[in-house]
């Protein structure tokens, strides 16, 4: 595509100037400070608007050029698309969005789809280009040649920039420790410390701990439980032995007194008895002093004194026989009671071990209360652990997604990218460094004469300045399905004269399809397509 006529009703310093622009090579001379800059932002606010936003800059781009003592902010701009379609586009900059018309003049802005945010955005629509990677490859600002002029390294990082990701202000390894040390603040590793997933875990394993132990508890719980009923049952049974021992020692007892051992008959109580018979028959002997009633009455005498030793002996055997059945009943119930006292201290321990499990249970209890907060708060460090390992693994897509992108770029891009650094290197050195590459690990580097590799930053300024401007220029053909115009301004301010021939011989010859507009305070170019015979159109903004 190409720009054709432009006319400027207001904006920053221009007002009321129209201007044609040629295909190929223009030059757009002017003194500092005369709006060649100025021209070249009109441009790109044609096509995209005048931001109100300062997106990084001091001032926005609506305050900056918003003429002084004017009404009139707009202009209307020409162009061509590869197709040959013309349109003519008309901004009133203070609305948000322009007028565009066809080749015949016909109001055409309808047909094209608005953003909320930005507006219509019709050039996007037709080249597949937005803003920001238009002004990034098809323009070159003054400013970024001051930044190359002031730091080396930032440029040939540009330049490493724009052959990892696609993008001179994105660095793939910037990038990619940027996601790590994300994923290592927002997530943490086994190897960290201290981070959201080593603390997760750490109250993780702590309740974990707490919860096994409350379960167990709970388990020894319904164990103890069966453990006091069996306790209980046997210190019953315990006692209903108790009782029938207490009962059986009782009736033992009752009966000892009953059959009570009667006393022992003395053996001189009979005696006196038989000595009394024996009196009471010699007197009747001495009164009636009869020898036969003596005889008589001795011999019943003897025999019932005979009768009563007997007796005696039969009472003494019957006594001797009854005391050892006392003693017997005796020892049994000393031994009933020997196991009446072994049952009760038995029961008295089981009481006491009744007791110690019953308190341990209801302290084992008063724990258990804890154990549903504790697995809720367990669920939700799971939930948490969850969304953690969930954000980890989004980290780590991402990390994926980038090294496949950094990998599909350097497929793509690396290739032309470092073919034309190594044709421009070796155009504008005239052979002498005719090999650049861009390594992972070391950046920009260039073969010198003698088959050393150097690292770019060693090279001039105006050398790196040079790969800068070949990097973008060859980038305009892989952003847009169109052949954008590229627009130079005082890009060449550090070149010496032998360099500005090289790079304006190579863009006449390799950039021909394109609209070139070079705008310049100097008459250097002018006088050097001249000297090579490269036809270009002269725009004066004095």
């Amino acid at each position: 595509m190409r720009f054709n006529h432009l006319k400027i009703n207001g904006f920053g310093k221009l007002n009321k100037k129209e201007l044609e622009l040629g295909p190929g090579i223009n030059v757009i001379y002017g003194e500092n400070e005369a709006g060649k800059s100025t021209l070249m932002k009109f441009l790109t606010a044609m096509l995209y608007g005048a931001s109100k936003n300062k997106n990084g800059k001091s001032i926005p781009d609506f305050d900056r050029y918003k003429p002084w003592g004017l009404e009139e902010f707009s202009g209307r701009l020409e162009y061509t698309l590869d197709s040959g379609e013309n349109f003519d586009i008309y901004r009133e900059f203070k609305k948000k969005n322009p007028v565009i018309y066809d080749g015949n003049k016909k109001d055409i802005t309808k047909e094209f789809k608005e953003n909320k945010s930005k507006g219509i955005a019709f050039f996007e629509e037709q080249t597949g280009i937005d803003e920001e990677t238009y002004l990034s490859t098809a323009i070159i600002e003054q400013e970024e040649v001051k930044l190359a002029q002031s730091s080396q390294n930032a440029i040939i990082q540009k330049i490493s920039n724009k052959v990892s990701s696609g993008d001179d202000n994105i660095s793939y390894k910037k990038t990619m420790a940027l996601i790590t040390k994300l994923q290592g603040d927002k997530v943490g590793t086994d190897r960290t410390q201290n981070k959201p997933i080593n603390r997760v875990n750490a109250e993780i394993s702590k309740l974990e701990a707490k919860v096994r132990e409350l379960e167990d508890i709970k388990r020894a719980t319904k164990s103890s439980d069966t453990e006091l009923e069996i306790f209980k049952k046997n210190i019953e049974q315990y006692e209903r032995e108790k009782d029938e021992k207490l009962k059986n020692l009782s009736e033992n007892s009752a009966q000892e007194e009953v059959q009570e051992v009667p006393k022992k008959a003395p053996i001189l109580d009979y005696a006196i008895l038989g000595i009394l018979i024996l009196i009471v028959a010699l007197l009747l002997v001495f009164l009636e002093n009869k020898i036969i009633g003596l005889v008589s009455l001795i011999a019943p005498a003897f025999q019932i004194v005979r009768l009563v030793i007997n007796d005696q002996k039969q009472v003494e055997a019957k006594h001797l026989a009854e005391e050892e059945e006392s003693k017997a009943k005796e020892e049994k119930i000393n031994l009933i009671t020997e196991d009446i006292k072994a049952y009760e201290k038995e029961i008295e321990k089981m009481k006491k071990d009744l007791y110690e499990i019953e308190f341990s249970k209801k302290s084992d209890e008063k724990s258990l209360e804890e154990l549903p907060n504790l697995v809720q708060q367990l669920d939700s460090l799971y939930e948490e652990k969850a969304e953690l390992e969930s954000l980890n693994s989004s980290y780590n897509i991402a990390k994926e997604c980038l090294e496949l992108a950094y990998e599909e770029v350097k497929k793509n891009i690396s290739p032309q990218f470092s073919y034309n650094l190594c044709k421009t290197m070796e155009k504008i050195s005239d052979g002498k460094y005719s090999f650049v590459k861009v390594t992972d690990d070391e950046g920009l580097v260039v073969e010198l004469e003698n088959g050393q590799y150097v690292s770019a930053d060693r090279l001039s300024v105006g050398t790196i300045d040079q790969l800068y401007l070949s990097l973008r220029l060859s980038a305009v053909g892989e952003v847009s399905n169109e052949v954008l115009p590229i627009m130079l301004d005082e890009a060449f301010a550090y070149f010496d004269n032998e360099r500005l021939r090289n790079v304006l011989e190579y863009l006449a010859k390799e950039y021909s399809d394109h609209q070139i507009l070079i705008f310049t305070c100097s008459n250097r170019e002018e006088a050097i397509l001249d000297a090579l015979d490269i036809d270009y159109n002269f725009i004066n903004v004095s």
